[in-house]
Formats: C-alpha cells, sequence, structure tokens
C-alpha cells in the first residue's frame, strides 16, 4: 500500500524487461553451459513474463524463426502489419508462437503443446482465484498488464525494431525477402551502430542482433565483444547498418 498500483506495476516492467534475455538465451542454450541449469533457467525466467507459454514452445517457434529470418516462413513476420495493429501485434507475439506451433502442422511444434497447455490452464485458475479473493484489480495492475508491456517492448526490440528496411522512397519495410537470410547471411538483420552504453542497456545487447543471428549461442551480454573481434571480416560483407537511433538501415 505504499505505492499506488500503476507505479508498482511500472517497477514490474523494469524488473521483468531484463529478465526476457535470460529465457531467449536459454532457448538457445546460451544461458549455462549445463543443459538441465540452462532450461530450468529460462523456464523461470518466462515463468516472470509470460507463464501461460513454455520454454519448449517459445524455443520451437524462435528456432523456425533462425531457421527461416525474413521468409515465407518466418513466425515473426505477425509482428510486422498495418501501422493501427503493430502495437497490438507486439503484445501478443508470444500468444502468436503458440498459435504458430499449432498451425504448422509440424509434429516438432504440436508436441511442444504439450507443455503449454497445462501452463495455460494453470494461468487462467490462478487468476481466475485470485480474483475471486478480492485481488482483481491488483491481479491486473501489478501482472496482466505489465506482462503485455514488457511483451510488447520484447516484440518491439527484439523482433520488429533489428528486421526493417527502407523501400526506394524512404519508407518503412521488413526485410522481407527470403535471400537476404539464406542466401547472405549478413544482410538477413541488423547492427545498430552509436550510443553503445545505452543502447546495451535499453536493447539488451541486441543492438548487435546480427551477431546473435550468425553465433546465436553467445551469451548476449557478449555480442559486443564479438563485434569488436569480427568487425574487420563482417565489414567487408553486407551489412544493414542502423544509425543512432535511425529506424532505417544503411545497406
Amino acid at each position: 500500500g505504499h505505492l499506488p498500483l500503476w507505479v508498482a506495476g511500472l517497477c514490474n516492467v523494469l524488473l521483468m524487461y531484463p529478465v526476457f534475455h535470460v529465457a531467449h538465451d536459454a532457448t538457445h542454450g546460451a544461458a549455462s553451459s549445463n543443459i538441465t541449469l540452462n532450461d530450468w533457467m529460462g523456464r523461470i525466467a518466462l515463468l516472470m513474463i509470460a507463464p501461460q507459454v513454455s520454454l519448449s514452445t517459445f524455443r520451437y517457434s524462435h528456432m523456425v524463426h533462425h531457421r527461416f529470418t525474413n521468409g515465407p516462413k518466418d513466425p515473426d513476420h505477425y509482428v510486422h502489419g498495418p501501422w493501427w495493429s503493430i502495437v497490438l501485434r507486439w503484445m501478443t507475439f508470444d500468444l502468436s508462437y503458440a498459435f504458430y506451433s499449432l498451425r504448422s502442422g509440424n509434429p516438432r511444434g504440436i508436441k511442444t503443446l504439450k507443455d503449454t497447455i497445462p501452463l495455460a490452464v494453470s494461468t487462467l485458475v490462478a487468476i481466475g482465484l485470485l480474483t475471486y479473493l478480492g485481488y482483481g484489480l491488483a491481479v491486473v495492475m501489478l501482472w496482466l498488464i505489465p506482462a503485455r508491456i514488457t511483451t510488447a517492448l520484447i516484440g518491439f526490440v527484439f523482433l520488429w525494431l533489428p528486421h526493417l528496411n527502407g523501400d526506394e522512397h524512404g519508407r518503412l519495410q521488413q526485410v522481407n525477402t527470403d535471400e537476404s537470410a539464406t542466401y547472405n547471411l549478413t544482410a538477413g538483420t541488423t547492427v545498430r551502430m552509436g550510443h553503445e552504453p545505452l543502447m546495451d542497456v535499453l536493447m539488451q545487447w541486441h543492438n548487435y542482433h546480427l551477431i546473435h543471428h550468425l553465433w546465436p549461442t553467445t551469451p548476449s551480454y557478449n555480442h559486443r565483444k564479438v563485434w569488436r573481434l569480427m568487425e574487420g571480416e563482417l565489414r567487408s560483407r553486407d551489412l544493414q547498418i542502423q544509425h543512432g537511433f535511425a529506424l532505417i538501415p544503411k545497406f
């Protein structure tokens, strides 16, 4: 009772957002070299943000994104769309991953839903029980709204922003050609140059998103180190570079 609910909710966003990079790294086996510890770190981190989705479901859809980056089969196409729906798409991309696994028809993707369905049911039961006990407003203000805001930030920073391009008129568009990632590995996503100390924090080191796509088992906090190590080699190739706070990258 010492803080207004909306202030406490924003504090929860500030705590949830950096936890995501732990879940994301765990998806790639980069949180720990011990597989069991790595996966439990991922499950606990994801439980704090999206308890209704299992690590296995998130991992499956995210690996498809890496396999078909910007191609027709990329599940992250969901976060790109008309301007009037874009924020809603960012806020619900975690749910889209579950639906992607179901629609994919791939037995591996469908199998992951066996982990997600009990979590989704448990989440709904928890919300219902807490609301019945009189904590409905707290559930909305401290859990549901902060979780959606956090998911929107993740969708914006990790899924949408590094996969932008500009058309011939300088208008925003997704990097939407399958060839850019399949046949030209360094052009499939972007590197953001400038304001590194600030961007490292705000983007959880995914201002070097290209490094993540080239070496996805690298822990996020080492992205800038890898960039420094490989900069000479990478600059001799095709790069999509976003300078400062720019949205449209320079090729």
